[in-house]
Order: C-alpha cells, then structure tokens, then sequence
C-alpha cells in the first residue's frame, strides 16, 4: 500500500542514512497480497540479508471483488501470514496492522474498479494481526488506532493509499519498536 509513494521505509532510509549500520530494503510490490509475496518470496526477500522485518501487508487481501467477496479470505490471509513468519524464523519481525480505506472516495476515484473495501473486513484482518503478534511473541505496530486522530487525512484523495501525515504516524511507531 505505500510501495509507489513517499513512504514510511523512504522515509526511515533517509532518518538513518548517517547510520552505516542501518540499511532498508524495500521489497513491497505496488499491488501485492499475501499470496503474491509468497510467490516471489525466494526471488525477491530470501536471498537478502536482514535482522529486520516489517511486514505491512494485507490492504490488497482485503480488496473485495465485489459486495460479498474479498480477494483473500481471512482464513487464506492467516495461513499465508502463518507460512510467511515461519519462512522469516530467526528474524526480528514487526507486524503492522492495516489502515482504513474510504470506498466514497476510492470509488470517485478508480470508477471502472468495481473494487472495494469492507471496513469489517479490515478489522478482522486487523485482529488476526493482533492476535498473532500476540501469539508468535512479535512486535506490532497498531497503525489503524494511530490514525483514528488524522480522519480523512489518513489517506490519499484516492481513499486508499495513506497520505504523508500517516506515513509519518506509522515511522513514528516503528522508531520505537526497531533498534
């Protein structure tokens, strides 16, 4: 969700460019599910050398292919989360939940989508987030209640990507959990 914008890990790459031990690799995909990065895990994320993950994905699973269908169900969500921390044992990881989408605005925005995005559908994949930081003992930075305060600034004109302002609140998050 912030692979082609001036995002969180741009940002923190030029926070910490006066710092040799600190380098970030950026693999997002602009597009990309769960499912995707699990195809091009080998090619693009294990043949990198890290400490460090922050796994910020899951706004593309949520995408609905119509009014009852999300691109991925939660229970494929879970189980390509479930593959993608066991291929990253040994890692430091940080989860980072979701933020909102305004269907108002996307579909104003993207009217030939047909696409759209169920707020409990969000939530859900936000409370699976938790639950498995909880659960695998990882660091989670809870994006969707950090961007309560910014209302409709927390995203883009089109209703989907996160404005500069929330990138800043995620950055902000991930200062205090990464070393």
């Amino acid at each position: 969700i912030t692979s082609d914008r001036e995002s969180w890990a741009r940002i923190l790459a030029r926070y910490w460019r006066e710092d040799p031990r600190r380098r970030i690799l950026d693999c997002a995909v602009s597009g990309d599910t769960t499912a995707s990065l699990l195809e091009r895990y080998n090619s693009t994320v294990a043949n990198q050398e890290f400490d460090w993950v922050v796994l910020f994905i899951g706004t593309n699973d949520c995408r609905q292919l119509d009014e009852k269908t999300p691109m991925v169900s939660l229970e494929e969500y879970r189980r390509n989360l479930e593959i993608l921390l066991d291929r990253l044992a040994g890692k430091r990881v940080v989860l980072v939940t979701l933020p909102p989408a305004d269907n108002a605005r996307f579909r104003s925005f993207f009217p030939d989508s047909g696409n759209c995005y169920d707020a409990g559908h969000l939530a859900a994949a936000n409370r699976l987030l938790r639950e498995l930081a909880a659960r695998r003992k990882l660091a989670l930075a809870d994006l969707a209640p950090g961007l309560e305060s910014l209302g409709a600034e927390a995203l883009e004109a089109d209703g989907l990507h996160m404005s500069s302002a929330a990138q800043l609140v995620l950055c902000r998050l991930l200062l205090k959990l990464l070393p």
